[in-house]
């Protein structure tokens, strides 16, 4: 029996997909459990969001999620939230896991997606942001009191969507100002 060394030998992937990492080298030895590539199944991709602690409670199962990049925001990739990691990092995250309801190619690995979860709704009382201005780092609103007369109120913010801010130190009944913010600052002498 005669035995030779080669310098080339075919290696056959055990599933279909693409290489995202090769941890070897031309020349060197390897023992049969070293990792030589590391394989990507395309057709079982997912998506790993990093949810801030805060908002764990919004989160859950089967909730419905759309993914789109910033180079293109009007593509939208669906899926559904199928892990939750109760474990909260150094950075004050959890990781939820999503698939994808239909694969797309274009989804590769590493890629860095925006997220909207459709969490249950919540009745909060919403302004447009353009009503907030900041000053002495805190966040104001104007309350119209009389006719002419505007007080100004400091206001803590919650979440914001779409142009919309939840102002939650606030009731109903205040008359808040919407537009014409600005000019009442400049009125005021306020820059």
């Amino acid at each position: 029996m005669t035995r030779f060394i080669s310098s080339k030998i075919i290696l056959r992937s055990p599933v279909y997909g693409f290489v995202t990492a090769v941890n070897g080298n031309t020349g060197k030895y390897y023992n049969a459990a070293e990792v030589l590539f590391e394989l990507v199944d395309p057709s079982d991709i997912h998506l790993t969001l990093q949810i801030n602690e805060k908002d764990r409670d919004a989160i859950q199962l089967n909730q419905n999620i759309v993914a789109f990049s910033n180079s293109q925001p009007d593509v939208e990739y669906h899926g559904k939230i199928v892990l939750i990691n109760n474990h909260v990092s150094p950075e004050n995250t959890i990781e939820a896991h999503c698939h994808f309801d239909v694969f797309n190619k274009t989804l590769i690995p590493g890629l860095t997606l925006n997220v909207k979860i459709f969490c249950r709704p919540m009745e909060v009382l919403t302004i447009p942001q353009d009503a907030v201005f900041n000053d002495q780092n805190a966040a104001w609103v104007y309350i119209h009191t009389r006719d002419t007369l505007f007080t100004p109120k400091c206001v803590s913010l919650g979440q914001s969507d779409n142009g919309f801010v939840e102002i939650k130190n606030i009731t109903e009944r205040d008359k808040i100002v919407v537009k014409g913010v600005n000019e009442i600052r400049l009125k005021a002498g306020v820059e």
